[in-house]
């Protein structure tokens, strides 16, 4: 006797295909727009030099600092930056020309000695005397090696976020690193920056003999960043009740507080949330197939293929796998976590075991009927002699 199909399966079997393909169609087009945004607003350029300076109000006397993110260590929490001075108004050496291309901005090559000191140490981090450029025929050499200096593995502060529980008044503090990637960190230093006027050189606050002149800090810029990290700097000018006291006795109020905040970039945000898109991707695939195959079971479908196990086997070993290629590489406990992994792994995992009950289930199945079929040819015989 044939067994009349149940119509409704072809139904759901054709309206499966098409949901699936528009399903696909969807995801690559949410995937090129997403890269189109990514390539196009975060590789417009770095900052240029030339619109600081020209942004920069020139008629008053100081100098600006560009800077370059060398390092960032979100682990270690240290950051790393080079700096480069350029002096403006009075402090420019007008006997040069200025370094825009137009003559009405006046920066350039700084012209009178300076050091620069971080966090209240003696030793200044960036000496510069204009006596050491080297001249060749009556006309400075520029050397970038005695205009720059670095600040090495500056520390990043640690402080929690606070988030609020759903449906209590609980609040629950994580470390920035939870909210990987939307997290980010911030690193603050003091700059006082000095012109010894009693006499250029390498001089130290505790040295008595050596008077100062505050110099003015008009701006701090970074240009540039680096591993996958946007930098976004602050600069808190000197606040005049507020005195710097110095090793030697003296007080000044001429030192800045700069802030630096770190953030991930566009392009690293969009990495990781693509990988945590996929994950779920094949999870949901994973489900799918198994709902697929319970309900072809419960219609009276054909043979389930012991491969299709293959499949959740493969993307459980696969979730980790990808998870390990986040930028930062963020220990296991972030919030991505607990929306992702955890989750996916729970319901690949139950899917697994689904498509083994029911492959077994279809294995007793079968077996059964291969004995029932090997049994009614005798019972048959039995009886014919009967009659």
């Amino acid at each position: 006797m044939l067994r009349r199909r149940h119509p409704g399966g072809r139904l759901l079997k054709r309206f499966w295909r098409a949901e699936f393909t528009v399903f696909c169609i969807c995801i690559l087009i949410i995937i090129t727009l997403i890269l189109i945004i990514v390539f196009t607003a975060d590789f417009t350029g770095p900052t240029k030099r030339q619109d600081v300076l020209e942004a920069a109000d020139n008629n008053r006397d100081g100098i600006i600092l560009f800077g370059h993110v060398l390092n960032v260590d979100s682990k270690q929490r240290t950051l790393s930056l080079n700096w480069e001075a350029t002096g403006c108004g009075s402090f420019f050496n007008r006997s040069e020309a200025p370094w825009s291309v137009s003559s009405e901005y006046t920066c350039g090559r700084v012209g009178i000695p300076v050091n620069v000191y971080i966090l209240g140490r003696d030793q200044p981090v960036w000496s510069y005397d204009p006596l050491e450029v080297p001249m060749l025929n009556g006309q400075p050499q520029y050397d970038i090696n005695l205009f720059q200096f670095n600040v090495q593995d500056a520390d990043i502060s640690t402080f929690s976020f606070g988030i609020n529980i759903i449906g209590t008044s609980h609040v629950q503090h994580v470390p920035q690193e939870f909210l990987h990637p939307f997290g980010y960190w911030e690193s603050a230093q003091t700059y006082l920056a000095l012109s010894p006027t009693s006499g250029p050189g390498n001089v130290s606050f505790s040295d008595n003999t050596t008077t100062f002149q505050a110099v003015p800090i008009l701006g701090m810029t970074v240009l540039d960043a680096t591993n996958s990290f946007v930098p976004a700097i602050s600069v808190h000018p000197p606040v005049p009740n507020i005195q710097f006291l110095l090793p030697n006795g003296t007080q000044t109020d001429g030192a800045y507080m700069l802030t630096t905040t770190i953030k991930y970039s566009l392009l690293a945000i969009v990495f990781v949330l693509m990988i945590f898109i996929v994950n779920w991707i094949l999870t949901l695939l994973v489900l799918g197939i198994t709902i697929g195959v319970v309900y072809r079971q419960r219609h009276g479908g054909g043979r389930e293929d012991p491969s299709v196990l293959l499949f959740p086997i493969t993307v459980i070993f696969s979730i980790p796998q990808l998870r390990a290629l986040f930028v930062g590489d963020p220990e296991f406990g972030i919030l991505l976590d607990a929306v992702g992994i955890l989750l996916q792994i729970i319901v690949v995992s139950l899917c697994g075991f689904v498509l083994l009950f029911v492959l077994l289930w279809q294995r007793d199945k079968e077996r059964k009927m291969a004995a029932s079929k090997s049994e009614s040819p005798e019972g048959l015989e039995d009886l014919v002699e009967c009659v």
